[in-house]
């Protein structure tokens, strides 16, 4: 399958090349890269760097977190209850951000993927749409963290990069 392919085979994820990403990421409309909100898999939580550094993250943790691991993992959340449960500590538990999900262990149930030529495709929660992704942004800032004094760099896959990453462009 080739880096231009955007979508993926019925039962797959959704795969999309590094360009549509940025551009992806750049429709949300916030006003900056920390802001760029992905939804959790599991879960449904909404969540940026600026959420993670929130809920407990150093901004470089939140980087490393950000699109691939819940919020959950850092306030001990804990894992999400199953759709078949209905008690009273299972509905309390359903009110709380987060879940314990990570995309780096053994099931691979993500929905995007972002592929380069080459090399194996980047598993990632899908991106928030430009409504949850403001929305968040407005939440984070009303509970005290309105951004980033210094540049930072959000860590993606990126076809001309040794490394497989590269800064994603400015919001």
């Amino acid at each position: 399958m080739s880096a231009a392919t955007t979508a993926a085979a019925p039962s797959g994820p959704r795969q999309i090349t590094v360009e549509q990403f940025h551009a992806e990421c750049q429709a949300q409309g916030v006003s900056a890269y920390e802001n760029i909100a992905f939804v959790c898999v599991i879960c449904g939580t909404v969540q940026s760097i600026a959420s993670l550094v929130l809920a407990g993250a150093t901004p470089e943790e939140a980087e490393r977190m950000v699109g691939f691991s819940c919020e959950g993992r850092l306030t001990k959340a804990g894992p999400w209850p199953s759709p078949k449960k209905n008690s009273a500590d299972v509905r309390k538990r359903r009110q709380r951000r987060g879940c314990d999900w990570t995309l780096g262990g053994l099931f691979r149930v993500h929905k995007l993927e972002i592929v380069i030529e080459g090399e194996p495709p980047y598993p990632r929660f899908e991106l928030a749409t430009p409504e949850q992704a403001r929305d968040l942004e407005r939440t984070v800032k009303a509970r005290g963290h309105a951004g980033s004094e210094t540049e930072r760099v959000v860590r993606i896959p990126d076809a001309d990069s040794n490394s497989g990453l590269a800064e994603s462009p400015p919001a």
